[in-house]
């Protein structure tokens, strides 16, 4: 027998009693065997479907690029020690059946990711709460995170890297063009739509714009018919939608057959919405924390190392959760696995320059009154050609 040294094994095997192997040998050339560095793994949540529950394959991947990357480049220091990321699953169904499997695991996971989905998030919320262990989510839903001031000494445990509802709602509305003409307001008639119809009506009273008429999209519409018909028959000159994606496109697509050519405001514009309406999605503008285009040397480098490792391009998903596991890290090298220290440190983020823009604690506190929201960013964009472009915000609409 050999190893790939080229040395025999039986001449040398009296001079390594207790010795047995190519690892001996490369002990014996003074070269020990190198030890796999201590893992601290990350528990995704997910929402409802793909590997560990994700939406679709954007925010996993995300993630996983950014733990690669960190591992690469030596992993975590702490105390004198590296630390490998890496990331955990559970195979249950449920959201917060998946979060007591990973809370409750030995070796515990240090924080947890996810999910996208605000339903599931208000889901885990008080398991995670209740459990103490920091969770970094792209759910929207307003009840994730507390109003400042709140008498609680602990420190949260949900914080959130991308703006809450109320942003969209507001940056929707101050995309509404001053044209002479009535306003629509067509929401999906789930929870999610729901809470953007009060956002947005807040947020249109504030701007003393009254809507002509408001018109429901049932989840999963195929026929548009009812829908376009109540919304035509105002004859609006802007129709602003808060929807998910295939039901926004569905209802574009009808508008448009039906010869509509008004301004079409969507509450969360992204690639998906864009394939999904086609031609008929043309024109429309409304808010987004990131688009593939943007122009920062952050972006382009990731979405030039997301595009090389997956194949396609990076959505704001994708971009999001890739720094959450950047700010996790930060947290791990400054504090440690302990959860309230990691939970203290995320409250009090400051100035922390991510792909998508820059993250503070502070910052989103004043503007939101809110605790545990860390990032204001959102841009203004419009399909053009197919493709999401910078939109300048429209002036105040006046009176409606």
């Amino acid at each position: 027998m050999r190893c790939r040294y080229g040395v025999t094994l039986g001449v040398i095997a009296v001079s390594l009693l207790g010795m047995t192997g190519c690892a001996r040998l490369r002990a014996l050339a003074g070269a020990a065997p190198t030890a796999t560095p201590p893992t601290w793994q990350i528990g995704i949540i997910g929402a409802a479907y793909g590997p560990g529950g994700l939406e679709g394959s954007y925010s996993g991947n995300g993630a996983q690029l950014a733990i690669d990357g960190i591992n690469a480049a030596g992993g975590i220091a702490w105390q004198g020690q590296h630390y490998r990321l890496a990331p955990a699953f559970s195979g249950a169904a449920a959201p917060a059946d998946r979060v007591r499997d990973l809370v409750f695991r030995a070796p515990p996971v240090v924080a947890l990711l996810g999910p996208d989905d605000s339903d599931a998030a208000l889901a885990v919320l008080p398991l995670v709460t209740t459990a103490h262990v920091p969770l970094l989510t792209l759910a929207i839903a307003p009840a994730l995170t507390a109003p400042t001031g709140e008498p609680n000494a602990a420190p949260p445990m949900i914080f959130r890297v991308r703006p809450p509802l109320i942003a969209w709602a507001q940056a929707a509305v101050d995309a509404v063009t001053p044209a002479s003409g009535p306003l629509v307001l067509a929401t999906i008639t789930d929870t999610y739509g729901q809470s953007g119809t009060a956002a947005l009506s807040s947020a249109l009273a504030a701007a003393h714009i009254t809507p002509a008429a408001q018109v429901a999209l049932a989840p999963g519409l195929v026929d548009a018919t009812q829908p376009v018909a109540q919304a035509l028959a105002a004859h609006p000159a802007t129709i602003i939608c808060w929807s998910t994606e295939a039901e926004a496109a569905t209802f574009v697509r009808g508008l448009r057959a039906a010869g509509w050519q008004g301004q079409f405001i969507l509450g969360q514009l992204d690639a998906d919405y864009t394939a999904l309406a086609g031609t008929a999605g043309d024109g429309t503008v409304g808010p987004l924390v990131w688009y593939p285009a943007l122009a920062t040397p952050a972006s382009q480098t990731f979405v030039a190392a997301y595009t090389r490792r997956f194949g396609m391009l990076p959505d704001e998903h994708a971009a999001a959760m890739y720094d959450a596991v950047q700010i996790l890290a930060t947290a791990l090298a400054a504090m440690g696995p302990d959860h309230l220290a990691l939970a203290r440190y995320l409250a009090g983020l400051h100035g922390f320059a991510g792909v998508t823009g820059t993250y503070d604690a502070a910052q989103a506190s004043a503007q939101f009154g809110t605790v545990g929201d860390l990032t204001t960013t959102l841009h203004l964009l419009r399909i053009q050609g197919g493709s999401l472009t910078p939109a300048a915000p429209a002036p105040p609409g006046g009176d409606r």
